[in-house]
């Protein structure tokens, strides 16, 4: 079962901007970051948000696609909006600088993860590795809004005055001017709740949306009235979708009774299908669910 996230997250304001190579930067209405100007080949940021006076559990990074960006982003390289992260890393800052606290990560989960050629991995969790050959990705899933949620090793009390700071490093060696256009930084201080859970574990070069994966958790619970949002969601024209949410849509409407949308969506599916790599077990279970009915004899 795929279950909704239970914490409750409380937008951070952003209070300093700093980048490692020049780059023009403007906070939107919704406090998150829009990284214009300039796009060099790497670049990291250097964020300090104001805190509330709560005891923090967890870190939510948005990255927030525009229309601005190539492909609307959220990253930045030319055409496709792709980025790259290779590590992230959280500090707390006292109110008279005294304290400059490296916080761990206990875990980081994302709904989406794309694939790495060399390892067939590709985890949100290599972001606080320090390692600089492991990264995050967003491809081919650009185009719509993403997130990384990770749990800190323990709770942080923060303080009058504190700040929140965060650096993202973009420096991917191979892949230059990956870098990211527009996020924004959450906390909770939800006990728990923070996973954000995958219906499948198999890593794949394609993907499925988040909103596929609600949607799925709440169809093998026979509860198809609820899972209408999340379906039209995944495969809203303006957001773009991949082969597994079709197949979760064409599951949808069968059951529904649209057969006509249904059919449309799986033989997109199948014919895309025909050219992937036939030992991928998670390809071929969603090609099951979405077919037709097979008349018992």
């Amino acid at each position: 079962m795929v279950e909704r996230p239970a914490a409750e997250w409380i937008r951070l304001k952003p209070v300093s901007f700093e980048s490692q190579n020049k780059v023009e930067s403007t906070v939107e209405p919704d406090d998150s970051i829009y990284v214009g100007g300039n796009n060099p080949r790497r670049n990291v940021y250097t964020v300090r948000y104001g805190l509330p006076e709560e005891t923090i559990t967890g870190v939510r990074l948005g990255l927030v696609c525009d229309r601005r960006l190539p492909g609307k982003g959220p990253g930045r390289h030319a055409g496709i909006g792709n980025v790259h992260i290779h590590d992230l890393a959280f500090r707390l800052h006292s109110d008279d600088d005294s304290g400059n606290t490296p916080l761990k990560v206990a875990s980081a989960t994302s709904a989406f993860f794309s694939f790495n050629r060399k390892t067939g991995e590709n985890y949100a969790s290599g972001l606080f590795d320090d390692d600089s050959v492991t990264y995050w990705d967003l491809w081919p899933m650009v185009g719509r809004d993403h997130a990384v949620v990770a749990k800190l090793a323990d709770p942080v009390i923060a303080g009058p005055g504190s700040e929140f700071g965060v650096t993202i490093a973009c420096t991917s060696r191979r892949f230059g001017f990956h870098t990211l256009g527009r996020f924004n930084l959450s906390v909770t201080t939800s006990p728990s709740g923070m996973a954000v859970k995958r219906c499948w574990g198999d890593p794949s070069p394609q993907s499925v949306s988040y909103w596929s994966i609600v949607a799925t958790g709440l169809m093998n619970e026979n509860r198809f009235d609820e899972a209408k949002p999340w379906v039209e969601r995944a495969i809203n024209d303006s957001e773009p979708s991949t082969v597994f949410d079709w197949l979760v849509a064409a599951r949808y409407y069968r059951r529904v009774g649209n057969q006509k949308q249904a059919e449309q969506l799986y033989r997109n599916a199948v014919d895309w299908a025909s050219g992937y790599p036939p030992w991928l077990p998670i390809l071929n279970h969603q090609l099951k669910l979405g077919a037709p009915a097979v008349a018992k004899a």
